[in-house]
């Protein structure tokens, strides 16, 4: 694809603030797609540049040709925009390739619990009899990883925390008959969100 084209992508896309990503979604395409579309290795179809012209509230002949251009600018300025476009790239696929691990590494902790939890309720229930409440334990299952993702993140809005109280609640009940006045724990789930809250401004 003509390098001016992908300068003009390029330069309408940080015009209208929009990431790679935060494009492709608008798209409907992968963020990869737009990264060879300003690189010069692919070209968009016909109904991405129609899409692209739309957004950016330009004719085809205006996202193609630039008829409004500015004067081209001096050589040594092209080559530091270029580097610097190509600096953020890389730091956006490195980005991407981060999430990408961690989200991973989610996926496997997420199975390792399922698995643990099969084999705690299984040993509950065949050595102790303990099929009621054993079933509690796979509340853990969202508990656990929920609760690594909020420390990694300092996000306490990840932790599911109204599931870790009906856990508690469920074997209160279940295990020793204190429905009443063990009902009351529910009450700490907004306690939480607000002290959450107020931490996270502070």
């Amino acid at each position: 694809m003509d390098g001016k084209i992908t300068e003009r992508l390029i330069k309408l896309r940080k015009e209208h603030n929009l990431s790679q990503e935060q494009l492709a979604d608008e798209l409907g395409v992968s963020r990869q797609a737009v990264s060879k579309w300003e690189r010069g290795e692919a070209s968009p179809d016909t109904d991405n540049l129609i899409a692209l012209a739309r957004l950016y509230g330009t004719s085809l002949d205006g996202l193609i040709f630039d008829a409004h251009a500015e004067p081209e600018a001096k050589e040594e300025e092209k080559c530091e925009l270029t580097e610097r476009e190509t600096a953020a790239e890389i730091n956006e696929e490195k980005e991407e390739a981060e999430r990408s691990h961690m989200d991973t590494a989610e996926g496997v902790v997420a199975g390792v619990i399922v698995f643990l939890s099969c084999i705690v309720f299984f040993l509950l229930g065949g050595v102790w009899g303990l099929w009621h409440p054993g079933w509690i334990v796979f509340l853990a299952v969202p508990v656990l990883p929920t609760a690594v993702s909020a420390i990694k993140k300092r996000d306490h809005k990840i932790f599911c925390y109204p599931v870790l109280v009906t856990a508690v609640y469920l074997l209160l009940g279940c295990q020793w008959g204190l429905w009443h006045p063990w009902w009351v724990v529910f009450l700490t789930i907004p306690v939480y969100y607000i002290i959450g809250d107020f931490f996270k401004k502070s």
